[in-house]
């Protein structure tokens, strides 16, 4: 689907595109060792997070629309990297400290303040 407008996509050379962009990204993670410690290391920061929802107004959206509207266009835009990836998010990460399991369609300000509570904002 495209992220501006959650369309389906039938251009054949476009699927084809992503297709190729999906191998490269994976054989990218192999040949770099791609595993579940590298991928603790890019947790985002609660106090980013929590700046974004500001920023932006997010708190009534819902997980997937953060991802459709927000994630997905600056990583396609950005050649498909992994948001965590990103020179604008990159400062703002580090090992994962805390873990959060999430409803997609449940409230992304909810999910951010539940982050929030009780702990350090510094945590990724």
């Amino acid at each position: 689907r495209r992220s501006s407008d959650n369309s389906i996509i039938t251009d054949e050379a476009l699927i084809a595109e992503l297709k190729k962009l999906k191998a490269a990204a994976e054989a990218e993670d192999k040949a770099n060792g791609e595993n579940a410690e590298r991928l603790r290391g890019r947790g985002v920061r609660v106090y980013w997070l929590l700046a974004l929802t500001i920023a932006l107004d997010l708190w009534d959206w819902a997980t997937w629309e953060v991802v459709q509207f927000l994630v997905k266009p600056a990583t396609e835009n950005s050649g498909c990297c992994r948001l965590a990836d990103l020179p604008t998010v990159k400062p703002f990460t580090g090992p994962a400290t805390v873990f959060a399991s999430h409803c997609w369609g449940a409230s992304w300000g909810t999910l951010v303040a539940s982050l929030c509570a009780g702990g350090s904002r510094d945590h990724a």
